[in-house]
């Protein structure tokens, strides 16, 4: 028995069908592709930073004979924290200085206390004020990093760092940090933390959560404990 061969092909009706659903599937998939590639592009820009300013650190103690009195914890001490930045940038083109409540052009602006917790964001430390309240200069290095070094002499061992400056998105926990110095207890190296005044936005994240899978937290002394 001969049987006639038959061609199959898709209809138009199903072609547009199929279109269709492929078309939702990108439309409901696509920001969160997008989210996570910006996360990832962000966190790696955030790692390249430590891992430069916390050589950078290590190298100006060398130099330095032991650690600069800027720090938080343990005692606190603030008497050496203008040696310690101006040291610290002259490892760095810095293209210009600029105060951040004064001079809104050369920084970007950020959402306040009451914003983040208002739009689910985390803010840890309730004593912990807005950028305003400290006064900070901001130095914008060569490569678009934002550094804020707060006006107050005693309060100089806590910086923010905007790793992606003007191109944004400018969050909290997505490539805004706000950092301090911290030395390890009975030790002569500092620890560079978010321990003071935690802040990050809806679905950012803290200091520790970008660097734990980077870093090993036991052996690196310039984490997060």
């Amino acid at each position: 028995m001969r049987f006639k061969n038959k061609n199959f092909a898709f209809t138009l009706a199903e072609v547009l069908i199929t279109l269709g659903i492929i078309g939702v599937v990108a439309v409901l998939t696509l920001p969160v592709v997008k989210s996570k590639i910006e996360n990832y592009v962000l966190r790696n820009q955030f790692l390249k930073f430590y891992a430069s300013f916390s050589s950078t650190i290590k190298n100006m103690e060398y130099e330095n004979g032991g650690i600069f009195k800027c720090y938080y914890y343990p005692g606190g001490e603030y008497s050496e924290c203008n040696d310690f930045w101006n040291k610290f940038f002259e490892h760095y083109k810095v293209i210009k200085i600029c105060n951040y409540n004064t001079d809104k052009s050369c920084a970007p602006v950020y959402k306040s206390k009451s914003q983040i917790i208002a739009d689910g964001g985390a803010w840890l430390n309730p004593s912990c004020s807005d950028m305003a309240h400290f006064n900070y200069s901001a130095h914008v290095l060569a490569d678009g990093t934002i550094v804020y070094i707060s006006g107050y002499v005693h309060s100089r061992y806590q910086f923010v760092v905007d790793i992606n400056g003007h191109k944004g998105p400018n969050k909290w926990g997505y490539d805004v940090f706000t950092l301090n110095l911290s030395p390890q207890q009975n030790a002569n190296y500092v620890k560079i933390t978010d321990m003071i005044c935690t802040r990050y936005e809806k679905g950012g994240r803290r200091l520790k959560n970008v660097l734990l899978n980077n870093y090993n937290i036991n052996r690196n002394p310039f984490l997060y404990e």
